[in-house]
């Protein structure tokens, strides 16, 4: 289980790493064939062709600047589920402006393949309070 518990943070690792190194390639492979990310108030974006393109567009928009902190890792044979955070900055690529990114959860649900763990599906959120709605 340690062993399992660590390939899985380190899966997660890469996934921030290669974020904010822009490589697409290498966040694509950390995926599952059919792996989806599910971000807020956009649709799903499922499969490792759309997920390529998703990272592609957001890349040639932003440059990432992003600290994590891995929380909760839960595992149940060959899946797992991990809680992390990230809070940091990225820059407007077309005008080269720096402005503070929201503080974002995330939730990663892994599947262990073989000897890797993949990430299956990828959802996030701001965690900034937001005021009620009336």
């Amino acid at each position: 289980m340690d062993l399992d518990k660590t390939s899985i943070e380190m899966t997660v690792r890469s996934y921030f790493e290669a974020f904010n190194n822009s490589d697409t390639n290498a966040l694509t492979s950390l995926f599952t064939e059919d792996g989806s990310i599910m971000p807020p108030d956009f649709i799903t974006v499922t499969g490792s062709d759309q997920l390529h393109k998703n990272f592609t567009w957001a890349f040639t928009q932003f440059k990432f600047h992003l600290k994590h902190e891995i929380g909760r890792v839960l595992i149940e044979g060959t899946m797992a589920s991990v809680q992390a955070h990230s809070k940091g900055n990225s820059t407007i690529i077309s005008t080269g402006k720096t402005i503070p990114a929201s503080p974002y959860r995330q939730l990663f649900v892994l599947k262990k393949t073989g000897n890797k763990w993949k990430i299956t599906d990828y959802m996030y959120n701001s965690s900034e309070n937001k005021p009620e709605s009336k």
